[in-house]
């Protein structure tokens, strides 16, 4: 059985056959955030809402990349 488990955390896991595969595993809201970017939106200029209520503060960083802080 495969499974994919995404977390109000932003991060997700991968299992094949109960075996986590870390090489698949990607944080979903980092992906959203390249979406984004690409897009031409910076995900800090909006307010996210995790599925669990969380809000979400995007973090731009010195390469241009993001973090978050939750809460």
């Amino acid at each position: 059985m495969k499974n994919i488990y995404f977390f109000a955390n932003g991060n997700s896991a991968v299992f094949i056959n109960e075996e986590q595969v870390p090489h698949l595993q990607q944080a979903w809201i980092q992906l959203f955030f390249d979406h984004m970017l690409k897009n031409g939106e910076e995900p800090d200029e909006f307010i996210i809402t995790l599925p669990n209520g969380d809000k979400v503060c995007p973090i731009k960083l010195e390469d241009g990349s993001y973090n978050i802080l939750i809460g």
